[in-house]
């Protein structure tokens, strides 16, 4: 079912609906109490007219004696008779009737009342009848013998001579009451009218304070402002209700002022702990690079003056001799180079750290960096006794930073050869249209559930204890996983503990036409 909107928005607000409730019940009760009074006046008119008719008629009925003791047959007479009677105001008809009660002449103001009306005589005294125009009066018409005259006192006895009857007519009445009523009701609006605007004009004024009260309350939560209400004016409920809010107010804006200090102080330290933390990682990462650098070369020469002296070696006569110093240097040059390496990935941490590193992205053989990769793994997968399968699938060409790629898959798979010991070591590669990715898979110790979230932090190792079995500086998935996440992509682990652990490095790749087509390659 439909339902029309105004008349919710009409009542919306409280001084309306007070004035339109207030309003109805002064007018119904206008209304109620003019019905009432009219009634009552009807009613009283109707009595005292009745009591007039029937006094009017006796009295007009002793003005028919003459008539009554002649007769009727003089028509002239009871011609006249009748017309003075019906010349009285309010009488519409007007009849003489025999002791018996039938009707010996009449005459009515209607010329439309074409016959006589019969009526019953219910009372010797007094008989009334009623219909929708007249009133109708019968009374006997009486002579009383004088004693003052001796003419009446042998000839005449108390007797009837007959019945007067008069019809007087409602209408004249009917009109006076319904002009009375007419103006009762008028009466009765306009004053409820004056006391409908009297209402509204004093329920405006009462509800005025509290619109106020509302739209401030509407613009400090739409603004948030803090404006203040008029305490002056309105009832004492609502001045008290004004006073209330604005203290809250004022209240509120003191908690304001202290939460927005307090909230400046801790920005001003957390900025000057942020600038602090950036000024110690900037050190930290400088430190590293010149530290890391400056042992590097000094490496360089060590590796160098190693080699040169295991040339010179073969200068020696002495057999034993001359390979015992070339074991020795063997060690010296496999130590500095892990050491090198240890030191590179510091310095490449530390650069990472200070966003010196940039991706170069160019196109580049997948099948060419496979081999140069298993080339360079080889002997630390055989130093450990495992074996190496190695799997590509998809383009044999990819665009991207091959740098990158190849130091990822370097941690990896060193990684995996650290922790696994005469197992086997997986390493799979495909491209698609979208994206290169790597899978690196070991049979090792696995990974603890616990560890494998902070495992790509840098410097965590899962054995933190100065008795770990492994070495290393914990940098190799911490620089892998920002090489990774530096290209756009991401690394995951998968990995459980006693059984083995399984890495995937996807980055994001553009096909170009000179990639060439779909290849797959396998090879233990």
């Amino acid at each position: 079912m439909r339902r029309f909107p105004w008349p919710n928005r009409l009542l919306t607000r409280f001084g309306r609906q007070l004035s339109v409730l207030l309003g109805a019940g002064i007018l119904l009760t206008a209304f109620g109490i003019a019905l009432l009074g009219g009634s009552l006046i009807h009613r009283h008119i109707e009595n005292q007219a009745l009591e007039f008719f029937a006094q009017a008629t006796r009295d007009l009925s002793q003005r028919s004696k003459l008539l009554a003791i002649v007769g009727v047959q003089n028509t002239v007479l009871a011609r006249e008779e009748l017309n003075s009677l019906i010349s009285y105001p309010g009488v519409g008809y007007a009849a003489l009737l025999s002791p018996t009660g039938s009707v010996s002449a009449w005459l009515s103001l209607d010329a439309r009342q074409t016959e006589r009306i019969e009526l019953a005589l219910y009372d010797h005294e007094l008989t009334v009848h009623q219909d929708d125009r007249y009133w109708h009066y019968i009374v006997p018409i009486v002579v009383e013998p004088d004693p003052a005259d001796p003419r009446f006192e042998r000839q005449l006895e108390s007797r009837d001579l007959g019945y007067l009857h008069l019809a007087w007519l409602k209408a004249p009445l009917q009109a006076v009451v319904n002009l009375l009523l007419g103006i009762i009701v008028g009466v009765s609006l306009i004053v409820g009218v004056i006391m409908v605007l009297a209402v509204n004009h004093f329920s405006a004024r009462l509800t005025a304070p509290l619109y106020a009260l509302a739209e401030v309350m509407k613009t400090a939560a739409l603004r948030q402002s803090s404006a203040r209400v008029r305490v002056d004016r309105g009832p004492q409920e609502m001045r008290d209700i004004a006073a209330v809010y604005n203290a809250m107010m004022t209240q509120l804006d003191s908690y304001h002022a202290l939460l927005e200090q307090r909230v400046q102080e801790r920005t001003l330290a957390l900025k000057q702990a942020r600038d602090a933390a950036m000024k110690t990682a900037l050190f930290k990462s400088r430190f590293l690079a010149t530290v890391t650098h400056e042992m590097r070369n000094p490496l360089h020469n060590i590796n160098g003056y190693a080699q040169i002296a295991a040339e010179e070696s073969d200068f020696i006569d002495d057999r034993h001799t001359r390979q015992l110093i070339r074991q020795h240097l063997s060690k010296v040059t496999q130590e500095s180079q892990a050491l090198l390496e240890q030191i590179e990935a510091l310095l490449t941490h530390a650069r990472l750290d200070s966003a010196e590193i940039a991706v170069v992205k160019r196109t580049v053989s997948i099948p060419d960096l496979v081999a140069t990769l298993q080339e360079r793994i080889q002997p630390n997968v055989e130093r450990q006794q495992n074996t190496l399968s190695v799997s590509t699938c998809g383009y044999d060409q990819a665009y991207i930073d091959d740098r990158k790629w190849m130091q990822i898959a370097l941690n990896l798979l060193t990684n995996a050869c650290k922790f696994t010991r005469k197992g086997h070591i997986t390493l799979a590669v495909t491209v698609d249209e979208n994206q290169v990715e790597l899978i690196v898979a070991d049979t090792g110790i696995g990974i603890a559930s616990k560890h494998l979230e902070a495992i790509f932090d840098p410097f965590f190792q899962a054995d933190m204890t100065d008795k770990r079995l492994y070495g290393g500086t914990g940098l190799g998935l911490a620089i892998a996983k920002q090489f990774a996440l530096l290209q756009g992509g991401d690394i995951q682990v998968v990995s459980t503990l006693g059984v083995g652990s399984t890495f995937r490095c996807w980055l994001p790749h553009e096909r170009r036409p000179t990639d060439g087509l779909p290849a797959t390659s396998t090879n233990d």
